[in-house]
């Protein structure tokens, strides 16, 4: 069957042909306009208040423009016919007749949960915008809230746009908002950074995964603010995440744009010392190392270097290790003593912190250079004993791949 037939098996693109057909009874669904249509009922989430007033202009405009206009405004999707009721007019209408249905406190709890990003939970809710479990059911009662088996909450995209429209009308209250999404999901990465280094690594990636439409929006907060101390915070676990899910392109260009934004002369005049020299460190280390799986060596292991002379003055020794470990993978493209030295220099740290993860990458490191002294498959196997003790799966792999090799 074609992409069309395909297509009209589901309820709201039907909704759309049947709609469409009131206003031009010629219509119909084409090679050509199906992915718009399609497009339209993603776009308004297969409300059907929303689908028909989209499917009215299809006399005028083509799917591809009503589409186009619907991405625009809000205030597209309303019609002029005559005998219908003032509530059924326009979404926009639609919304504020619910709205207006809301006590004071549910319509403040409802604009701060536009905030979130692919849904969330009911703490989550609570510290951000303040939600009691009563508020939420009372929106998830009027449907302005929809809410999943597993407890999960989410808000229809294009009521989210709205809620947004009415938090953009209090700035301060819309700022005190994001600062603490910004706060929520930095401590959520925060806990689980010690996960990611062990047994609990595969459950710590798919919750930051659930997660991760909310944690792209705390780190482009944190980067527009700038909010120094949280960029620091939640670089690492951010950057394991990239890393072991191989999302390097994602994750390249996130590092990217908090080294431009630490950089910039707002941040550097903005009195946060040491605090914005460890962050740029992380991020400029962190963009590099992502950076090596998308262009050349040379300028990633530019990055890592120049990373690793911003840390070393600081007393960061935790940071420091971490930029060493990855410096020494960068410096064995060209010099195996280097990769040595540095790697031996993250595992003095490592050793110190009692860093178990740290120490065992720092042997897969070493076990990777050219033999010095026939110990290489030693260092290999270290990192495997360790990594497995700890389950460390990540570590595990690329020791077990190592060793297959030699």
């Amino acid at each position: 069957r074609g992409e069309s037939e395909d297509a009209v098996q589901y309820s709201a693109v039907k909704l759309f042909l049947v709609s469409a057909r009131r206003a031009r009874p010629d219509f119909e669904l084409t090679a050509d306009n199906v992915v718009h249509v399609v497009r339209i009922c993603h776009l308004v989430e297969g409300m059907p208040l929303g689908i028909l007033l989209a499917a009215a202009w299809v006399g005028m405009l083509t799917p591809a423009e009503i589409a186009d206009e619907i991405g625009r405004s809000l205030d597209f999707l309303e019609t002029d016919l005559r005998g219908v009721p003032a509530r059924q007019r326009s979404l926009r209408a639609a919304f504020d007749h619910s709205y207006h249905l809301l006590s004071e406190q549910e319509r403040g709890v409802f604009q701060r949960l536009s905030v979130f990003r692919g849904g969330f939970t009911q703490d989550a809710a609570q510290q951000v915008a303040g939600g009691s479990l009563r508020e939420l059911k009372a929106l998830t009662d009027k449907s302005l809230l929809g809410r999943d088996p597993a407890g999960r909450y989410s808000i229809h995209e294009v009521l989210r746009g709205y809620a947004a429209e009415k938090l953009d009308q209090v700035p301060q209250e819309k700022i005190g908002t994001r600062d603490r999404h910004c706060s929520t999901y930095v401590r959520f990465l925060q806990q689980r950074e010690e996960e990611l280094k062990g047994a609990g690594q595969g459950e710590a990636l798919d919750e930051i995964a659930a997660e991760i439409d909310n944690v792209r929006a705390a780190w482009r907060w944190a980067i527009a603010q700038p909010r120094v101390a949280e960029i620091r915070q939640a670089a690492e676990s951010l950057f394991r995440y990239y890393l072991i899910r191989t999302q390097v392109q994602e994750g390249e260009e996130a590092f990217a744009q908090a080294v431009a934004a630490l950089e910039s002369p707002a941040c550097q005049a903005g009195g946060w010392g040491a605090e914005r020299e460890i962050a740029l460190g992380l991020a400029l280390v962190f963009q590099g190392y992502l950076g090596y799986f998308i262009y050349s060596s040379e300028r990633a292991r530019a990055l890592v270097r120049r990373g690793l002379e911003v840390l070393r003055p600081l007393g960061a020794r935790k940071e420091l290790a971490l930029a060493k470990w990855t410096a020494a993978y960068f410096d064995a493209l060209e010099s195996p003593a280097e990769r040595a030295r540095l790697a031996r220099e993250s595992l003095a740290i490592y050793e110190e912190l009692g860093d178990r993860s740290g120490v065992a990458r720092c042997y897969l490191d070493l076990g990777l250079g050219r033999p010095e002294g026939g110990y290489q498959r030693e260092y290999l196997e270290k990192s495997l004993a360790l990594s497995s003790e700890i389950g460390d799966r990540w570590c595990m792999a690329f020791a077990l791949f190592s060793l297959g090799e030699n």
